[in-house]
């Protein structure tokens, strides 16, 4: 009796010591504590329930998982939350939502809304959305949502936008920017700039540490949608942070999901246009969604910051702009590519081919001899530049080129024909 009553008292003594600790956030020497009276009474269910909250507090879900499963497996509300937390955490969402709806048969994406968990489990729909996110049943996370957004804008809000309802999404953006809770104004000012609407929102510092661990967590566990989630959440804190922006725009192409990587690649290039790689990464998003100026554009900017760009880079830069009929910018183009790279045969090639088009014969003349010389008699070069003289009407030296040329390229019935051709002319 003297041992139970000793015992008794050591457990008292720490369930107290951790309350404690809880009410002064020393999270980790509360999970110690409740750990000490679990070592004694391992089916004790406050302490289960205590060491798992503590362990989440201190950012630890992984140590979170074990006492909140037992607590959750004993049937108490509180625990199935934290375990649903702890899972959600470690990016195991469609475990969560296994754990939160009442019917395991019913599919993700036909929840009826009488299936929502029990308003006895804490904070249960809004755990329920955040497993649906997870497990990519957008559509089946936005119904239930929608019930509950007064309390949740930001689920509400990210679920409408990953479901594709923008309206509704651009709405829910908003309210939940208003909001008290830092994650929902985050969530908010998030889903706003996927849909290309600026917003501004207040975040701490520590957020945004905890959103950096999550986000290094989630994609650990493989949880990809999880990860797009806190990095959205670290751009709209940090707009400006390029290296949040180049990691978001690569996760959202990561999820096939070209339009919003577009918008966050133009942000970190509008922060700091000095980066070629992100310009290359940009002209293959708006090649993706068949958007040839924004192509262009995007090539260009990447030339321009990038003296070193392979040749193949201004190729087809400049086939864009002739495709779409834009002369000057065809011109400007390969007149910095000649600056860029001189000497080069294929861009005074390029630069005769876009003068030509746009009637500066004599210019587009004087390129297309330098692309001859430095070419070492390339088939192409020669067919430019006798199609040039002949334009000016200048047929031996037309004929002369050809000849040289097909003395180097015997078989090309091209040469063979135009030399034909010029001929004549000369003996007319």
């Amino acid at each position: 009796m003297v041992w139970m009553i000793v015992l008794w008292g050591c457990v008292s003594g720490r369930m107290r010591d951790a309350a404690s600790y809880m009410e002064q956030q020393r999270y980790p020497a509360a999970a110690a504590a409740y750990g000490d009276v679990l070592s004694k009474r391992p089916d004790r269910l406050d302490a289960l329930l205590g060491q798992a909250s503590a362990l989440l507090a201190a950012d630890r879900p992984e140590a979170a998982l074990a006492p909140a499963e037992r607590a959750a497996g004993r049937g108490a509300p509180a625990g199935i939350a934290l375990y649903a937390r702890a899972l959600l955490a470690v990016g195991r969402g469609d475990e969560a939502v296994s754990l939160l709806r009442t019917d395991d048969e019913i599919p993700d994406d036909e929840i009826p809304d009488d299936e929502i968990p029990d308003d006895e489990i804490p904070d249960g729909p809004r755990l329920l959305v955040e497993a649906l996110l997870v497990a990519g049943a957008h559509d089946a996370a936005l119904r239930i949502a929608r019930e509950h957004s007064a309390e949740h804008p930001g689920p509400w809000a990210w679920a409408a936008m990953r479901a594709g309802a923008v309206s509704e999404a651009q709405s829910a953006g908003y309210a939940a920017t208003l909001s008290e809770d830092e994650d929902a104004r985050a969530d908010g000012a998030a889903v706003l700039s996927a849909l290309g609407v600026e917003a501004s929102v207040d975040i701490s510092e520590d957020a945004v540490t905890r959103w950096w661990t999550a986000a290094g967590r989630l994609e650990a566990g493989g949880d990809a949608e999880g990860v797009l989630r806190q990095l959205s959440r670290l751009a709209a804190a940090q707009p400006k942070d390029v290296a949040v922006l180049r990691r978001l725009g690569q996760q959202w192409l990561a999820l096939d999901a070209p339009q919003p990587a577009r918008r966050v690649i133009e942000m970190a290039l509008e922060a700091d246009p000095q980066q070629p790689d992100l310009w290359l990464v940009l002209s293959r998003i708006c090649a993706q969604l068949k958007q040839p100026r924004c192509e262009g554009a995007a090539l260009e900017g990447r030339l321009i910051y990038s003296p070193d760009a392979p040749i193949e880079d201004w190729v087809r830069a400049g086939s864009i702009w002739e495709s779409l009929g834009e002369g000057e910018r065809w011109v400007g183009l390969w007149g910095l590519a000649v600056t860029r790279r001189p000497g080069d045969p294929t861009a005074q090639y390029h630069l005769a081919r876009a003068l030509q088009a746009l009637g500066r014969i004599d210019e587009a003349v004087g390129h297309a001899r330098l692309s001859w010389q430095a070419s070492a008699g390339d088939a192409e070069v020669a067919l430019l530049l006798g199609e040039l003289y002949e334009i000016r009407r200048e047929f031996r030296a037309a004929a002369a080129l050809y000849r040289e040329a097909i003395s180097l390229h015997p078989a090309d019935q091209r040469l063979i024909s135009r030399l034909e051709t010029v001929l004549g002319y000369v003996y007319r």
